[in-house]
């Protein structure tokens, strides 16, 4: 074989590689895109992401950094950091209308609870719900529901898991860290042939609000009986 053979099949290898490259920087970049542009217009709150990693061939997909803001009239810096999420999707799908994702896992969330008998979560949540109605194909103001636009992407997550996570409840004195129970489901999207993207953060968000608002209700009770139990214990000392 010639050296100008070698030459034109190492340039076209390099090439190869490039494009390769440059396809997964731009679907990262894409991807990013999307998810601030969602999470922003649903939660009403400032949605950052630090960066999308791509694999396309191995079907993996890494979200850094990723951060749900306050609600105004809330001080902490942020409501839910994420920290990294995994998704490992079946690439066969990606071309199909409906992607479907094998697992998307988040390791070590931190999720801060601030306010009663009003949150933040739930001040958030109260925005997502009013963008996409729960269990109900129609909106809030029974106007007939947004179908997806020809082409849009659907989701099928076979498994989501949410591990590790930490509460922050704040209610205007020193900060309670508390742990947050784990978070799995199963199948989001798949009665209904797929989920939109709205749709899946939805159900993922509802789901982060109920475990910490439930971690912070319970410690609150804790924290109620065991003052109770104090002060009868200091009235029969006092008797």
């Amino acid at each position: 074989m010639s050296t100008r053979v070698n030459i034109v099949i190492g340039a076209v290898v390099a090439a190869g590689v490039l494009l390769f490259i440059a396809m997964n920087l731009w679907l990262g970049t894409l991807v990013q895109t999307a998810i601030v542009e969602i999470g922003s217009g649903l939660t009403k709150t400032t949605v950052k992401l630090e960066n999308v990693r791509i694999e396309l061939l191995n079907g993996l997909v890494q979200l850094d950094g990723l951060e749900i803001g306050n609600p105004p009239g809330f001080t902490a810096p942020h409501a839910v950091r994420l920290g990294t999420a995994r998704v490992r999707l079946d690439v066969r799908s990606a071309l199909s209308d409906t992607v479907v994702i094998d697992e998307i896992l988040v390791e070590a969330p931190d999720i801060t609870f601030e306010g009663l008998p009003t949150s933040n979560l739930s001040v958030i949540q109260g925005n997502v719900t009013a963008a996409v109605p729960a269990g109900s194909s129609k909106p809030a103001d029974d106007k007939p529901a947004k179908t997806a636009a020809p082409g849009s992407k659907k989701f099928l997550i076979k498994k989501f898991s949410l591990n590790n996570g930490r509460v922050a409840a704040s209610f205007g004195g020193p900060s309670l860290r508390l742990s947050l129970p784990d978070i799995h489901l199963t199948d989001i999207g798949k009665e209904t042939g797929g989920a939109t993207p709205e749709q899946v953060f939805s159900t993922v968000f509802s789901a982060i609000t109920r475990s910490a608002t439930g971690a912070v209700t319970d410690q609150t009770k804790q924290t109620g009986e065991a003052a109770s139990k104090t002060a009868e214990s200091l009235k029969k000392l006092f008797k």
